[in-house]
C-alpha cells in the first residue's frame, strides 16, 4: 500500500503542490509523471538486480531509506526544479519496495 499510495494519491495533492510553489497544472503533472515513471523503473531495475548481486533485505533497506528520502525532500522543497530529481529518487526507491 505504501508504494503504491502516491500514485493514486496524487490527484488529491495536486491543488495543494500547484499553489504551493505557484506552477502551472502541467508542471505539477510533469512531476508527478516523472515519480510514476520513476516508479516503474525502479521494480524493472530491482528485478533485475535481485536474483544476480542483492537480496531482498538490501534492495528493501535502499528502497525505505531512499523513498523516505525522496519523499521528505517534496514536503519540503521551494523550487521546482528540485521536484525531478526528488521525485525520480522517491520514485526509484518506492518500485524497488513493490518487489
Amino acid at each position: 500500500v505504501f508504494s503504491i499510495g502516491p500514485i493514486y494519491a496524487f490527484g488529491v495533492f495536486l491543488p495543494f503542490i500547484k499553489a504551493d510553489l505557484g506552477i502551472s497544472l502541467s508542471e505539477v503533472s510533469a512531476i508527478g509523471s516523472t515519480m510514476n515513471t520513476a516508479q516503474w523503473a525502479g521494480g524493472f531495475l530491482a528485478g533485475l538486480a535481485i536474483p544476480h548481486r542483492t537480496s531482498h533485505s538490501s534492495v528493501a533497506l535502499f528502497g525505505a531509506v531512499g523513498a523516505f528520502l525522496g519523499l521528505a525532500s517534496l514536503s519540503i522543497i521551494q523550487n521546482p526544479n528540485v521536484a525531478h530529481p526528488a521525485a525520480l529518487l522517491a520514485g526509484l526507491c518506492l518500485g524497488s519496495s513493490n518487489l
